[in-house]
């Protein structure tokens, strides 16, 4: 029975001796860290947590970037493969939280990314709100459905992190969301760098899918995964960077792949609980039932 989903990363936390393991700071400790040190540098910023690796931060005296969503995910894989220089990966994400470098907002920088439904709807809800209790007119996050509970964001990707792109914001760079949109496959393909393949706890026919530059749920989109042998596999992403694949013709793998879906539906944890598969070359909800 698939009791637990524990992924397996290949970190250098995974050859630590125990004890060795047990000073790193936990994700959530990490960002409070990086808050805390944000606060340091930046006393007038507001900042909201909204999971255990990501923030909202709103600096009502910078115009141009007044509010913006950040996650350490990069950074906390960082401090765990050098747990020494903890104090220069956390200085050097949160000085680019509060200045982004002025090329992070360009037309070869925007891509999509798969993201829950309800997460985003309430981005957008936030936005709206905080700029209509400013003046400003209505503007949020970009996104179009995907499948089920997942649905695709535009962002502006960088090496440091992501920025939610906006109609606004890509008019200042000549764009309109359409023409934004038709960028997205081409700019993914060129930024995703490297996939790499781990290990599923309590399974011994899954797969784990990370890496890309944080970007692997990305390639998911545009049936980028619809080929080579894989267009018989089932998919769930699970979080932010990453997503986990199993073969549907192999008997072992379906079965695990349905346990593994029965348990996140049932004890949470997961990013989403949609299945996914190839249907015609796209990537779309599938049916598991037997």
């Amino acid at each position: 029975m698939f009791r637990t989903l524990i992924i397996a990363l290949a970190l250098a936390l995974a050859a630590a001796p125990a004890a060795f393991a047990q000073a790193l700071l936990t994700p959530a400790q990490f960002r409070d860290a990086a808050i805390e040190m944000l606060r340091r540098i930046d006393p007038q910023a507001e900042i909201a947590v909204r999971d255990e690796l990501s923030i909202n931060v709103r600096r009502e005296t910078e115009a141009e970037l007044p509010e913006f969503y950040m996650n350490f995910d990069q950074a906390y894989a960082e401090y765990r493969a050098n747990p020494a220089s903890r104090d220069r990966i956390l200085e050097r994400w949160v000085r680019f939280a509060i200045s982004p470098p002025g090329d992070a907002r360009s037309a070869d920088r925007v891509v999509a990314l798969v993201r829950p439904r309800a997460m985003v709807e309430q981005l957008e809800a936030e936005s709206r709100r905080e700029r209509a209790a400013n003046g400003h007119e209505p503007d949020g996050p970009i996104w179009r459905p995907f499948d089920g509970d997942l649905v695709e964001v535009l962002v502006f990707d960088s090496e440091e992190a992501v920025q939610y792109a906006m109609t606004s914001s890509l008019a200042e760079i000549g764009l309109t969301p359409d023409q934004a949109w038709a960028l997205t496959d081409a700019n993914t393909r060129a930024r995703i760098g490297t996939l790499e393949g781990g290990a599923v706890g309590g399974s011994d026919r899954l797969i784990y899918i990370t890496g890309g530059n944080g970007l692997a749920p990305s390639s998911l989109l545009n049936g980028g995964v619809c080929s080579n042998g894989a267009e018989r596999f089932a998919f769930l992403v699970v979080e932010r960077n990453g997503y986990v694949s199993g073969d549907r013709d192999d008997p072992v793998a379906l079965r695990q792949f349905r346990e593994m879906l029965s348990y996140l539906r049932a004890n949470g944890g997961a990013m989403s609980v949609t299945p996914l598969g190839c249907l015609d070359g796209r990537v779309v909800e599938i049916d598991l039932t037997e």
